[in-house]
């Protein structure tokens, strides 16, 4: 019981840590005030390679784009049916689009995201299921720990379609994200930390 407690703290901790991205973003926030200092510091990097790394900075996004990824650039042709990544801090307040589901599950403090210009805080424990083809905003605070959950379309289908039946809001609401092709909402739970979720999860 010991371990398996050292193990979920270490989990957390790791998240706590400050990653490739986070740096990343970091620096160009305190850069990005001073054309000539942000410039300076962007031509050591390149495009591709950043968007490799999933870093994304309206400097290299083309005028109104948005950043999207699509299923087969996300997963390129693993077999792998679910990514898990850590919400970037500092990351720049830009929308994004993507033709899957995305999860977000907030471990510690609080974030925002911003659907059809209408802002809804996200607070430890929530977990918010945004459609695919939904124009969204994560802002990102400093102190926030959060989980990006990436879900294939087809997989969300398959593993999801028996508990979708019934004529009840979350059914309404899913079946719509799978056959409608813009969303304009997302579905936000309060889990309150549920230790067993939070288990699964770390």
């Amino acid at each position: 019981m010991e371990k398996d407690k050292l193990e979920k703290h270490e989990v957390m901790q790791y998240l706590r840590e400050y990653n490739e991205q986070e740096i990343f973003y970091q620096q160009y926030q305190l850069k990005k005030h001073d054309n000539t200092s942000l410039q300076l510091f962007l031509k050591d990097y390149d495009k591709h390679s950043l968007m490799h790394k999933q870093i994304y900075i309206e400097e290299f996004l083309l005028k109104g784009q948005n950043e999207f990824e699509k299923e087969d650039t996300m997963w390129l042709d693993q077999e792998k049916d679910i990514e898990v990544r850590k919400y970037s801090r500092f990351m720049p307040q830009l929308s994004a689009i993507h033709d899957f589901f995305e999860m977000i599950y907030v471990l510690e403090n609080e974030m925002y995201v911003e659907v059809e210009g209408k802002k809804m805080a996200l607070k430890s424990g929530d977990i918010a299921f945004i459609p695919p083809n939904t124009i969204h905003k994560p802002i990102v605070m400093e102190n926030t720990i959060a989980m990006q959950i990436m879900i294939r379309k087809s997989t969300f289908q398959k593993v999801f379609f028996k508990m979708l039946k019934g004529n009840h809001v979350i059914s309404e609401f899913f079946l719509n994200a799978l056959y409608i092709k813009e969303n304009k909402n997302i579905l936000i739970f309060h889990s309150h930390l549920d230790k067993h979720l939070l288990d699964c999860s770390l």
